[in-house]
C-alpha cells in the first residue's frame, strides 16, 4: 500500500499492522518529518485494536475513497456547529461545499466572498 501525499487530517484508511491485522480508521496525526501516522481505529481482525490509536509507516496505509455525501441540511447543522467551535477553516469547507451541492439548484448563495466576508456577523447570528 502506498500512502497518498494528497492525505489530510480525519481521512478514512486502511492499512495492515506489523502483525499483518487489517485495519480501517481515520488519520488524526500525520508526522511531516518522519514516516509515520498515527490513525484511531474503527475495525480490525483483532478485537482488542477496536478503538486505540496506534501508529503505522506511511507505506502501510491507504486511502479510502468515500462515498458518502452530506444533505444540503445536514451541511447546515454543521455549519453552525462549526461557528459554535470557531473553526474558520472547516466553516469555509463546509460552505464551498454547500455552494457547490446548491449551485444548480433551488438555493443560491451570493458567493465564497459572501462567507469569508461574513463569517463573524454568520458566527453571531448562530448563537
Amino acid at each position: 500500500m502506498k500512502m497518498d501525499d494528497n492525505f489530510s487530517i480525519g481521512d478514512w484508511v486502511k492499512g495492515k499492522t506489523k502483525k499483518g491485522e487489517l485495519i480501517h480508521g481515520y488519520l488524526k496525526h500525520i508526522d511531516p518529518t518522519s514516516l509515520k501516522a498515527e490513525l484511531k481505529v474503527v475495525a480490525c481482525d483483532n478485537e482488542r485494536v477496536i478503538g486505540n490509536i496506534v501508529h503505522l509507516d506511511k507505506s502501510k496505509i491507504e486511502k479510502l475513497e468515500s462515498s458518502f455525501s452530506w444533505t444540503a441540511e445536514q451541511l447546515k447543522s454543521l455549519i453552525d456547529l462549526a461557528l459554535e467551535t470557531n473553526d474558520r477553516e472547516w466553516f469555509m469547507r463546509l460552505t464551498k461545499e454547500l455552494k457547490h451541492r446548491n449551485n444548480d439548484k433551488q438555493f443560491k448563495v451570493k458567493g465564497s466572498s459572501f462567507f469569508s466576508n461574513n463569517y463573524e456577523e454568520q458566527k453571531n447570528n448562530s448563537k
